[in-house]
């Protein structure tokens, strides 16, 4: 159909690789010429259109970098979607588990003292 397409798309490339995105909606828009410009990765995050429909939602971390983030796109009929978090630190939920799965604290601090298993101080759990 098109015969010298690949050499259009490259004058066409060239041509936009100059300009800056003001420019090119510019030289389009006096055209009268339909098109869309593609955001940049960085601005994704915060627009409105998307963060309206739900796509991008609010995160429960105090991160500065991890405020936003992309929902999960599964639903589960009956289970309610959880906000995302930061996620545990590493040995965080360790005592916890192995408490919930019968082990002593003594046990447990044996497996922390032998390197077995790490241990981190826990924001919901002081004792640990």
């Amino acid at each position: 159909m098109m015969h010298h397409r690949d050499q259009l798309r490259e004058m066409i490339g060239k041509a936009f690789s100059v300009m800056t995105v003001s420019q090119a909606c510019s030289a389009l828009d006096a055209e009268n010429l339909t098109y869309s410009v593609v955001e940049k990765l960085a601005d994704v995050i915060t627009d409105a259109q998307l963060i309206e429909n739900g796509v991008i939602v609010e995160t429960e971390s105090e991160a500065p970098d991890f405020q936003w983030t992309v929902a999960n796109p599964i639903q589960v009929e009956g289970v309610a979607k959880v906000s995302p978090r930061d996620p545990p630190k590493i040995g965080q939920d360790s005592a916890r588990i192995l408490r919930e799965m019968g082990y002593s604290m003594e046990a447990i601090s044996a497996f922390a003292e032998n390197g077995s298993i790490v241990v981190a101080q826990s924001d919901d759990d002081p004792t640990v």
